[in-house]
C-alpha cells in the first residue's frame, strides 16, 4: 500500500468570463478565462496534516473544491488511494464520497437552519445507505457528537443550528463530515469565522481526531500561525500556482521565496519586545484574467530582477528538501 492517499497532477481550473449579448451572438471575441488554478501538483500522505496557504484569491479554496469534485477540472488528473477519480462518472465516484469529506468555511451558512442537529449529521448516512436501521443511525450520530467534544449528545440532537454557539456549530459541521469515517478530511478556513476563544479548541480537536482516527487532513488557510500549529507540510499558493512547498516548520521559520517571506513577516509575534522586520508588499494582486508574464509575483516583489519578468520559474527542489519557484532563491541555494 502506497503512503500517498491523494495526488493531484497538473490540475487546472479556468472559469469562463461571460461576454455581453452582442459578443456572444456575433462571436467577435475569443473566450476570456479566470485562471483560478493554473497547473498544480500535490501529494498528501496518509495520516498527515497538509496545509495550503496564501492570500485571498490565490486559488486555495478552488483546489479544495476540485479535489472534492465540486468543480470540474479544466485539465489535469486526480488520484485517490491509487485510483484515478478525475475521469469517473458521478455514479462511479459516489463510493469515494464516503471516504472524502469537507468542512466548509462558514458554519452559519453550511448548516441548514431547517434541520435539527441529528438530521444534519444523519443525512450522509441516509444518502449513502450506510446503516442497517434507524437505531444504528442514531448510535452513529451520537458517537460523532462525542468524537467532536459534544459529550452530552441528548442535549444537542434536537436543536436547530441557530440555537448553537459558533463553536458548537463548527463542531457539528465536523461531526457531519466525520460520521462516514472518511480517510481524507478537507477543512476550509475551519476557524476563520470563530472568535479567538473558540479557535484553539477547534484546532486542538482536529489534532486529536488525526491522532485518534489516523485520517489525512488538508487545511486551507491564510493564517500561517494556524498552519504552523497544525500542519506537517505546507504549500504556499500565489495566483493559481504553488511557489514554495515543504516541511511547515522549515518553511515558516526560514522561508526562501520572497512571497513566503512577506507573509511570515507580518505574522504577530506572541513575545513581548520581539519584532519582525516587516516586508510590506506594494500594489494589488494581479488580475487572474490577465496574469503577468514571467514570475507571477514579480509585479509586487521588492527584490525583482530582469529575468523575473521574462520567464516563469519552475518549482525546483532545494538542497534542504523543500521546493521553491524563485530564480534568486535557486541561485542562492546553488551557491551554498
Amino acid at each position: 500500500m502506497s503512503d500517498i492517499i491523494l495526488e493531484a497532477r497538473g490540475i487546472k481550473k479556468w472559469f469562463t468570463v461571460r461576454s455581453g449579448l452582442f459578443s456572444t451572438i456575433f462571436k467577435r471575441t475569443e473566450p476570456t478565462y479566470i485562471r483560478a488554478v493554473d497547473g498544480i501538483d500535490l501529494k498528501v500522505k496518509r495520516g498527515e496534516i497538509f496545509c495550503i496557504a496564501g492570500e485571498s484569491g490565490c486559488g486555495k479554496t478552488t483546489i479544495a473544491r476540485l479535489i472534492m469534485r465540486l468543480e470540474t477540472l479544466t485539465e489535469g488528473e486526480l488520484w485517490f488511494d491509487g485510483d484515478k477519480i478525475s475521469d469517473m462518472s458521478e455514479s462511479e465516484f459516489k463510493k469515494y464520497r464516503t471516504r472524502m469529506q469537507m468542512i466548509f468555511q462558514d458554519p452559519y451558512g453550511s448548516l441548514s437552519n431547517n434541520m435539527t442537529v441529528e438530521d444534519i449529521i444523519a443525512e450522509p448516512l441516509r444518502i449513502h445507505n450506510i446503516c442497517r436501521d434507524e437505531c444504528e443511525v442514531d448510535e452513529r450520530v451520537r458517537s460523532a457528537l462525542e468524537d467532536v467534544g459534544l459529550n452530552s449528545p441528548d442535549e444537542f440532537v434536537g436543536r436547530l443550528p441557530h440555537e448553537l454557539s459558533g463553536g458548537q456549530r463548527q463542531r457539528v459541521a465536523v461531526a457531519a463530515a466525520l460520521v462516514l469515517n472518511p480517510d481524507l478530511l478537507i477543512a476550509d478556513e475551519p476557524v476563520s469565522m470563530l472568535d479567538v476563544s473558540m479557535r484553539g479548541q477547534i484546532l486542538t480537536l482536529l489534532l486529536e481526531l488525526r491522532a485518534k482516527k489516523n485520517i489525512s487532513i488538508i487545511i486551507i488557510t491564510h493564517n500561517l500561525a494556524v498552519a504552523k500549529q497544525l500542519a506537517d507540510r505546507i504549500a504556499i499558493a500565489y495566483l493559481g500556482k504553488i511557489v514554495e512547498r515543504g516541511e511547515t516548520k522549515q518553511i515558516i521559520d526560514s522561508p526562501m521565496h520572497k512571497y513566503t517571506k512577506a507573509l511570515v513577516s507580518v505574522v504577530p509575534v506572541p513575545e513581548i519586545g520581539v519584532e519582525r522586520n516587516r516586508i510590506l508588499l506594494t500594489g494589488e494582486t494581479p488580475n487572474p484574467i490577465s496574469i503577468p508574464s514571467g514570475c507571477r509575483f514579480h509585479t509586487r516583489c521588492p527584490f525583482v530582477g530582469d529575468e523575473c519578468s521574462q520567464k516563469e520559474p519552475e518549482l525546483l527542489k532545494m538542497s534542504d528538501g523543500r521546493e521553491v519557484a524563485c530564480f534568486k532563491a535557486q541561485v542562492s541555494d546553488a551557491a551554498n
